[in-house]
């Protein structure tokens, strides 16, 4: 908002992380491939480059992928076509008004038993926790090899010290939780201690970071990672990657040597090792951050002092600050739900089971025609409503308006004849219901629904047919009872009931 000019784009490892908070708004176009290079921030609103849907708008709005400029571009100069609804601005900014205050309460400060080689690492740079507890929590068996030896993160070679490490919940959740699929590293010199032990948690969690650690480490060669020496030249993709910059213009005619040359092949070989080159010591390909967080890892061990924190043994650091609580990992269901609905933006208070919305939502969904991408609910996407255009029923418009008085006679006889002709196919239509429903009354799979209650002053003109089924209350009981098997679990009752607005109370399996 201070800066007027300038045009933000936000995304982070899940992708466009704001359009997720505002999922259930969005227009069924947008999806991740379609929302590249569309999505913005710009004078503190969101803006979302729509896809043109009139020839008027083709010159406009962008039809396929635009670029980062041409998206800037429509910006600046279409604000008002590309700023997203209301209602998805609302959303965000309901999302957004705990922060920056609320950055606080998502944290987690835990106490770890570390080598002093990673206390070292992480105190220099903390934004490597992050990366530590994603490398080991998407470990592979390459990456277990390597913990296997642990050449730099040892506590049989550097002195463990117990240190403060800064958590988000989620990363300490994560790490937490996660198992150590071949137990510690031998020769690792780490030790393990009972659940039951008061220091259990400090030392498994940092046996977990110092694995992290030199996962990081092995994703950039080593120590070699952090010093400059490998040439990212050498690698195979590089002559094709010079030579679409070449093509494209990117060095701006320069002479190969000249200083502007030389700026422009460094940036463009920093590119190239941070986005494209793979790691050859690990089998899976790194992305961005954890490639990068490796070779700050090397170059952090590299100007480590030496013979600090050497010989082994154990620290313990008297003064550090107690370490939070993690009682907050434990949710009730109560509280979960309590959690779900203020996420939402519903009524946690309980409510009453409202069966008519039941039944009219369920009828709805029903009558919904869906496409191939599967069942969609009648308001889950708000769009403009499509007019279904038929041309031969056009053509007949017209022709009935420039020769109504010749034709006018026969068509009212037609329309009769139709009448009769749709009249009688109902009448046998209705009889074959009847005779089919007969049948099925004997059934054991007849015998199953309920069927309408007949007064008592009411009489039937033939005793024979069966009751009617109710199929109101058929389709109650039915969805009760399948919401009743789930046993409180997710399943297909309660996820159609939830998107169709109907919240069920929670009852006992007897009720």
């Amino acid at each position: 908002e201070r800066f007027e000019d300038l045009v933000v784009s936000i995304s982070d490892s899940d992708g466009e992380f704001l359009l997720i908070e505002a999922a259930n708004m969005l227009p069924k176009w947008v999806n991740p491939e379609t929302a590249q290079n569309r999505v913005f921030i710009y004078r503190g609103q969101l803006h979302i480059i729509p896809k043109p849907h009139s020839p008027a708008e083709v010159g406009i709005l962008p039809v396929s992928t635009p670029s980062v400029a041409e998206a800037v571009r429509t910006v600046r100069t279409h604000t008002l076509l590309t700023r997203a609804s209301d209602q998805i601005q609302k959303t965000i900014h309901k999302r957004l008004s705990c922060f920056p205050h609320g950055l606080q309460t998502s944290l987690h400060r835990a106490h770890c038993h570390l080598p002093y080689s990673a206390a070292y690492v992480l105190a220099r740079d903390p934004q490597l926790v992050a990366a530590a507890v994603h490398a080991f929590c998407d470990r592979d068996n390459r990456d277990l090899q390597v913990c296997r030896k642990m050449e730099h993160f040892s506590a049989a070679k550097h002195t463990c010290i117990t240190a403060k490490v800064d958590f988000t919940r989620c990363l300490y959740a994560k790490l937490l939780r996660q198992q150590h699929l071949l137990g510690v590293p031998r020769n690792s010199g780490f030790k393990t201690l009972p659940s039951s032990h008061p220091q259990h948690k400090p030392y498994d969690l940092g046996i977990k970071l110092a694995c992290g650690l030199e996962m990081l480490l092995c994703s950039a060669g080593g120590l070699e990672g952090g010093t400059g020496e490998e040439d990212v030249t050498k690698d195979s993709r590089w002559p094709a990657f010079m030579q679409g910059l070449k093509e494209k213009g990117y060095f701006q005619g320069e002479l190969e040597g000249s200083k502007l040359y030389t700026q422009l092949f460094h940036t463009a070989k920093e590119y190239f090792d941070d986005n494209i080159v793979k790691d050859r010591s690990c089998s899976r390909e790194l992305p961005f951050s954890e490639a990068a967080a490796g070779r700050n890892v090397a170059r952090l061990l590299f100007e480590m002092p030496p013979n600090v924190g050497g010989g082994g043994g154990d620290t313990i650091n008297q003064c550090l600050p107690q370490a939070d609580d993690d009682s907050w990992l434990e949710l009730s269901p109560e509280q979960l739900d309590r959690m779900m609905c203020e996420a939402s933006g519903g009524d946690s208070k309980p409510s009453e089971l409202d069966l008519q919305s039941m039944v009219f939502g369920m009828k709805t969904f029903v009558d919904k025609v869906s496409s191939h991408k599967g069942a969609e609910f009648p308001w889950s996407v708000d769009e403009p409503t499509q007019i279904a255009f038929d041309p031969e029923s056009f053509a007949d418009a017209v022709h009935l308006l420039l020769d109504g008085d010749a034709t006018g006679d026969g068509s009212e006889e037609d329309d009769d004849s139709e009448n009769n002709n749709s009249s009688g196919e109902d009448e046998g239509m209705s009889a074959l219901m009847e005779e089919m429903d007969r049948e099925l009354a004997d059934t054991e799979m007849g015998k199953t629904f309920e069927r309408e209650k007949v007064s008592a002053c009411g009489g039937e003109d033939n005793p024979s047919s069966p009751q009617p089924v109710d199929i109101d209350f058929n389709l109650v009981k039915n969805l009760l009872d399948s919401y009743s098997a789930q046993e409180g679990m997710a399943g297909p009752a309660s996820n159609i009931l939830q998107s169709l607005g109907v919240d069920i109370p929670l009852t006992t399996p007897d009720k």
